[in-house]
């Protein structure tokens, strides 16, 4: 056998065998990981590392550390839970549960391709189990009964697992959280998720859970029309479109089989100003 062809050791992180890359985002990394134990004991993950630029960062350690810590307490069947954090060989990393199955951008693709509509009542089912996972962490409180306050911001389709078993899972529940308040990361995740952000996100005020609401509306709207909500463009175009949006846009002129009822509740969520949602 040649040394090209010998074969070479599994990267370690820490406990995870990094097995296979899955992206880069604005933070840095994403991998798909395995936990090892005895008796061959295997959990399949997903493995987060940090930029080495903001790993030096003081204050985004602290603030990573700090929402880590809170997000390690969020179990639901809605969310994808985040398992563990820590620092290994100089990276800061967080591990993640793994969903089996493919995002809803990636699903409405394939529907869009296949020239089909997804029907009413599964878009609802997604939404709906979405809408719990969010709402639970929303309403989560600390051991001592003060609310965490956990704003997700970055509620999208990408973000959103639908599981080959028909499990839905929000996932990466606090990187925006966490990214957003880094300049080093903001440009990316604005970058990366326009279309989505409620005015108020656009025009970078505080967040509450409605923030995470209209975002996940626009998401449902688009299952439904497989549209686009904020019509594409330019950059400077679509940030001014969700700065400036003036009214929710209708549905049932692009799906006629939205009931009244389903509209009106969608364009509550879809209100530009959140006092109205």
């Amino acid at each position: 056998m040649s040394q090209d062809t010998l074969p070479t050791a599994p990267r370690m992180l820490g406990r995870y065998q990094l097995v296979e890359p899955l992206g880069q985002g604005g933070m840095g990394e994403v991998w798909l990981a395995k936990l090892s134990g005895a008796a061959g004991f295997e959990k399949p993950c997903i493995v987060k590392t940090v930029l080495p630029a903001l790993a030096k960062d003081p204050s985004f350690v602290q603030r990573f550390q700090h929402e880590a810590k809170v997000l390690v307490h969020l179990s639901h069947a809605g969310i994808a839970q985040v398992y563990d954090m820590g620092e290994a060989q100089g990276s800061l990393y967080m591990a993640l549960e793994y969903v089996p199955g493919v995002n809803l951008g990636t699903l409405a693709e394939q529907v869009v391709a296949r020239r089909e509509t997804i029907p009413v009542r599964v878009a609802l089912a997604i939404a709906c189990q979405a809408a719990e996972g969010l709402a639970y962490a929303h309403t989560k409180v600390a051991p001592d009964g003060a609310p965490l306050q956990v704003v997700h911001r970055d509620v999208s389709p990408q973000n959103v697992m639908v599981g080959f078993e028909g499990e839905v899972k929000v996932i990466d529940f606090g990187i925006a959280r966490s990214a957003a308040r880094s300049q080093a990361t903001q440009t990316a995740t604005v970058m990366g998720k326009l279309g989505y952000m409620a005015p108020e996100q656009a025009r970078a005020e505080a967040l509450d859970a409605r923030a995470d609401a209209y975002a996940l509306a626009v998401v449902l709207w688009e299952l439904l029309t497989l549209t686009p909500y904020v019509p594409a463009g330019t950059v400077g175009e679509m940030m001014a479109a969700m700065v400036t949006a003036t009214a929710a846009r209708p549905l049932r002129a692009l799906r006629a089989d939205v009931d009244e009822a389903l509209e009106a509740v969608l364009l509550k969520a879809l209100a530009p100003r959140r006092e109205e949602r």
